[in-house]
């Protein structure tokens, strides 16, 4: 029933997805990506921008057109351009993530980004995926219109994109010293914007030497909003570490889509977006014509921390809606209540259902990936899936390598191999300890079959997956101390599924999927990808494969690599972490743990590992 029910919704799908197609157009861009000195929220600092904008420019086509982007990279460093929720149907290669599916753009050098969009639509973002360069602004909307195919296209009059972001005053290679240092993973943000605006307390600041602070409460994102008519508001999380809650005073929204998926309208005070995930909703400009607060607030449950007595107050994005010719007062403007937020965990999936619908798939193999944290063999604190830490080869990528046959080149991460389409289930399991984890695959949406907390059981668990009509999305939260279940069609490439928290990134929580080796092998993949590598020429290993000679270290990643003992797991001594977070800031009110000591002269607090 399930098999058949997929097959009429796939044939939908396909018709959907044909629109368009035979008008395609190429939509082109021209970037160069820099280090500019900014002051977004008042406190400078030096940020990644795209032709000297910060957040970066909007890229925008409609469904089956061609994206073509020029990248010049005039940074000291290499760089990379992912192109989050887009599934790189056979260009699995301009997925632009470091040392999976390419190398870098080096310094100095230029790289033409080409793919094509058929099969999504909706709200989605770009962001650099070579370090933590997203955390310092090199980040971006992407929309994808199809007016033949949006259920909801005459229902909204104008549209507006908002990205809410946490932000931090400290550029991410000092923070990930620091960190490092400190024995943590990760920091309290400094701010919360709204595209790129919020406004700071230069007073409560300890402004380092170099550095300047220019409090300006002016400085905030503005709507306006004309009397009667409807607003879609594409909301996007480009933050690196927090769960951001939306609200407008006096308004309702109703959600139409999450990640790329259309959904039946669903009417909220407040929602809730996780790091990586979109929503956009409609809002009426049908209250008295005044001013209005919007919000962008951090949710504060979620930054629970054992053994912390004194934690930074954090901070949060206040921007306004003002209706044309409208009283210039705030006096009624009213703040929703938050006794309906589900903490730390996505939206109720209940409550989302897919305007196409599709019943779940079923699957051909499940594979299950329990995370934790702890430190390595060098006492460094990683993250880890089934033992493995992700171990970033940036010259080395395993896309290329399996393409020219030198698998093993990427050995030392959990790569798990599917030879043929099919579908596949993924059960993941969170900490034992901690808060929840965003985590984004790369490649295709997936079926969110259903979350919960404590240890899955099938037998105990299964009343909560959703069979009928489970939402299609990109990210999914696993809740604290909980799992979660999604289901996706594999299809030709290297695929990466890592938590979108970019602190947790970093330290190694993620995996890859390598989908039909075969068809990998058989790309025809542009010299332009090739060029960029300079450590290995994949170009010649592949010309030596096709002559029939045998290939340098041909030897495939066997199954039971995903069981192998990891950089300093052992569960005989493993000792979870759970002092994860940290304060690098310019805050004087400083993270103060049990045992910590405040200097009362400068008012710092020696911090203990």
């Amino acid at each position: 029933m399930y098999l058949f029910a997929n097959l009429t919704t796939c044939i939908v799908a396909l018709l959907l997805c044909a629109t368009h197609v035979n008008a395609a157009h190429i939509r082109e861009y021209f970037w160069t990506v820099r280090n500019s000195t900014m002051s977004p929220d008042g406190v400078s600092r030096t940020l990644l921008t795209v032709n000297g904008q910060f957040p970066g420019p909007k890229v925008e086509a409609n469904h089956g057109d061609v994206i073509r982007v020029h990248v010049t990279n005039l940074l000291d460093e290499p760089t990379s351009i992912h192109w989050h929720g887009i599934t790189q149907r056979n260009t699995p290669y301009e997925d632009g993530v470091v040392g999976v599916t390419n190398c870098p753009i080096p310094a100095g050098r230029r790289y033409v980004y080409e793919f094509n969009t058929t099969g999504s639509w909706g709200t989605f973002w770009w962001h650099s995926h070579s370090g933590a360069q997203y955390t310092d602004g090199l980040y971006g909307p992407l929309v994808i219109h199809n007016p033949e195919a949006e259920p909801y296209i005459n229902d909204y009059d104008e549209e507006r994109v908002l990205m809410l972001s946490d932000y931090y005053h400290v550029e991410s290679p000092t923070m990930l010293r620091e960190l490092r240092k400190l024995g943590a993973l990760e920091s309290f943000p400094d701010n919360v914007i709204i595209n790129g605006k919020n406004n700071v307390n230069c007073d409560l600041l300890d402004v380092p030497e170099g550095r300047t602070c220019e409090s300006n409460g002016t400085n905030i994102e503005s709507l306006n909003f004309e009397p009667g008519k409807r607003y879609r508001l594409r909301l996007l999380n480009t933050g690196t570490f927090a769960n951001t809650i939306f609200s407008i005073d006096n308004h309702t929204l109703t959600i139409i889509e999450a990640d790329g998926t259309d959904l039946k309208k669903y009417t909220v005070d407040r929602i809730t977006l996780h790091v990586g995930q979109r929503y956009s909703v409609i809002v009426e400009a049908n209250q008295t014509p005044q001013n209005y607060y919007m919000r962008a607030e951090l949710d504060r449950q979620c930054f629970y921390t054992p053994g912390v007595v004194l934690v930074p107050e954090l901070p949060k994005a206040i921007g306004t809606v003002r209706y044309v010719n409208g009283t210039d007062t705030y006096m009624k403007s009213k703040h929703h209540l938050e006794d309906t937020d589900r903490h730390c965990q996505d939206m109720d999936p209940s409550a989302l259902e897919n305007y196409y619908p599709q019943a779940a798939p079923s699957y051909s193999q499940s594979i299950t990936l329990s995370m934790r944290f702890g430190k390595n063999k060098e006492n460094v604190l990683r993250g880890f899936l089934n033992n493995v830490t992700f171990n970033n080869h940036p010259n080395s990528p395993t896309l290329l390598n399996m393409w020219s046959v030198q698998d093993s080149l990427s050995g030392d991460n959990l790569i798990y191999h599917i030879e043929e389409p099919q579908y596949i289930q993924l059960v993941i399991q969170g900490t034992p300890t901690g808060n929840e984890h965003p985590f984004h695959l790369h490649g295709q949406e997936f079926y969110l079959m259903g979350t919960g907390t404590g240890t899955y059981n099938y037998t105990k668990h299964e009343y909560l997956l959703n069979y009928v009509n489970p939402v299609r999305r990109d990210v999914a939260t696993i809740p604290p101390r909980g799992w979660a279940i999604i289901r996706f069609y594999a299809h030709p490439g290297v695929w990466f599924f890592h938590c979108h928290m970019d602190w947790h990134l970093e330290a190694g929580l993620a995996v890859q999927f390598v989908v039909m080796p075969q068809a990998i092998q058989n790309l025809t993949i542009p010299d332009k990808v090739l060029d960029q590598c300079t450590s290995i020429d994949y170009a010649y290993t592949k010309r030596a494969y096709l002559a029939g000679q045998d290939p340098m270290h041909n030897v495939y990643i066997e199954e039971l690599k995903k069981d192998k003992p990891s950089q300093g797991w052992d569960d005989n001594v493993w000792k979870e972490e759970h002092k994860l977070m940290a304060d690098v800031s310019f805050r004087r009110t400083k993270l103060l743990r049990v045992g910590d000591h405040r200097d009362p002269v400068t008012n710092t607090v020696e911090m203990k590992g």
